[in-house]
């Protein structure tokens, strides 16, 4: 990837996370990175305020940039003589004590930052007059030599110098023994020794968290470091890194709430502080040497207090179902016997105190079941039955279509709030006609069985009959037959 947002002469941190749709991987390392060299500096002007003093002016045009190095020289390329100073970052003005009188300085300034420096900025020159003069203020003074500072607890990358203004020469890393602290120093960083010279040693020595003052009340000492010499001064602040382990965090102290503070001989100091939780590093600006701790604010851990006890769940609503008879069924008897089965309720006497999941069963007998919250579930006598059982008999019903309810209820007869209720619609038939009674024949273990002789027939008696009368009849008949054929055969037709 390439990050075209910055800006030159810049120092930027980077780090890099996976992602997808579920989140965010861990951080990756963190990576330190510069920009490229700094802008040149431009519009460079000089003038002899005295015959040893020359003075000069430029404007910056970098950002981020660590210092300014300014070359002078007796000839215009720049190899007699060349002799290169430095001034401190954001400079625009320079001051040349060095200088001889009556002498011709050729000169030109560059920007410097930790990738190099930057084209050169046009260059000039200036002659110093013959006569001495007294040599002006306020500018920067250019220093005759510069020595190197004895380090002791720590290792200098590159060698620490100074000049003998307490300039130091070059940006320097310096790092503990025990890698647990870092100093950074920018070019041209001014350090000095608590009376004002320029430092000529520096110490590091790590402090357990033990040997170091008490904390504030709502604070941990986390570990701590002595720098000397004591009151040693640096401008711009130096910038301190101390590393952490947070497994050896105190418990109750967060990474997010670290900082680094100063002992000032009464009290802890906060300092403006930065804390890099993926490095496990917190960093800030120190403007002078002294004991040094990592400290974290405390947050007090609750003590664990005795859960609330769980309301008991719900219980779990009644259920009932009539198993018997089915709905529609027809039933060849007057009497019906009604069958069912409960589920998350247990069937108790009527009366006692109402409780959840308790009470009896109402049985109704064609009339609509009573279900009004709070009110009775009871109907006209004979119509229902208050019963704590899965079963009831109702006897003698006239035949015809019937229909049979049953409710769960409390124990003072009140419905349930939602209602349970079942119903199931019965035919009765009629009873069928009794069979005709026989007599049933028991024989005896060997026991003769003996015939029954059949009774002979009674003869007929004689008749009543009235035979004149038949005859009669019949004679009539034979001559009313007789006559008919006699007068149709009469009417026969003549053959002609």
């Amino acid at each position: 990837a390439i990050d075209a947002t910055v800006l030159a002469g810049a120092t930027y941190f980077y780090r890099v996370f996976a992602t997808s749709g579920v989140g965010d991987s861990a951080a990756s390392n963190t990576a330190e990175a510069m920009t490229s060299v700094p802008a040149a500096p431009t519009g460079l002007t000089g003038s002899a305020s005295s015959s040893n003093q020359v003075s000069l002016s430029w404007t910056d045009n970098s950002v981020g940039e660590s210092g300014f190095r300014v070359e002078r020289a007796n000839d215009g390329l720049f190899t007699i003589s060349l002799t290169p100073v430095t001034a401190p970052a954001g400079a625009t003005t320079f001051i040349d004590s060095t200088v001889a009188a009556s002498t011709t300085y050729h000169y030109r300034v560059f920007a410097v930052n930790g990738l190099g420096e930057s084209a050169a900025s046009n260059a000039i020159a200036v002659t110093t007059p013959a006569a001495a003069a007294a040599g002006g203020g306020g500018g920067y003074i250019a220093p005759s030599e510069s020595t190197t500072v004895n380090v002791t607890g720590m290792t200098a990358t590159p060698d620490l110098k100074v000049d003998s203004n307490g300039k130091s020469q070059s940006i320097v890393k310096l790092t503990s023994d025990d890698g647990a602290v870092t100093l950074g120093i920018l070019w041209g960083s001014k350090l000095l020794t608590s009376n004002g010279t320029a430092l000529s040693s520096l110490t590091s020595a790590p402090l357990e968290a033990a040997d170091l003052p008490e904390p504030p009340a709502d604070s941990a000492v986390i570990l701590g470091v002595e720098l000397g010499p004591d009151g040693a001064t640096f401008d711009p602040p130096l910038t301190l890194t101390v590393s952490y382990d947070r497994a050896a965090l105190p418990e109750g102290v967060a990474e997010a709430d670290l900082f680094i503070a100063i002992w000032n001989g009464t009290a802890w100091v906060a300092l403006e502080s930065t804390v890099h939780t993926a490095a496990g590093k917190v960093w800030a600006k120190v403007a002078h040497f002294t004991s040094f701790g990592v400290l974290g604010t405390v947050t007090p851990v609750a003590e664990p207090s005795e859960p609330e006890p769980e309301p008991p769940p719900p219980a779990p609503e009644p259920v009932m179902t009539i198993t018997s008879p089915a709905d529609g069924a027809t039933v060849e008897s007057d009497d019906v016997t009604i069958a069912i089965s409960v589920a998350n309720f247990e069937i108790q006497a009527p009366g006692g105190e109402d409780e959840a999941g308790y009470g009896h069963v109402h049985y109704y007998l064609d009339v609509e079941i009573p279900t009004t919250p709070g009110e009775a579930a009871v109907t006209a006598s004979g119509t229902y039955k208050a019963l704590a059982s899965t079963g009831v008999t109702w006897e003698d019903l006239p035949a015809g279509t019937h229909i049979f309810g049953v409710q769960l209820v409390n124990n003072n007869h009140t419905p349930f709030d939602p209602p349970v209720t079942a119903t199931v619609t019965v035919t009765v038939s009629p009873p069928p006609p009794p069979a005709e009674e026989t007599e049933e024949v028991v024989i005896a273990p060997d026991e003769e069985v003996v015939p029954e002789e059949e009774e002979p027939e009674p003869a007929a008696e004689p008749s009543d009959t009235n035979w004149w009368l038949v005859g009669g009849i019949v004679a009539a008949a034979i001559l009313l037959i007789a006559s008919v054929v006699r007068f149709y055969g009469r009417r026969r037709p003549t053959e002609g």
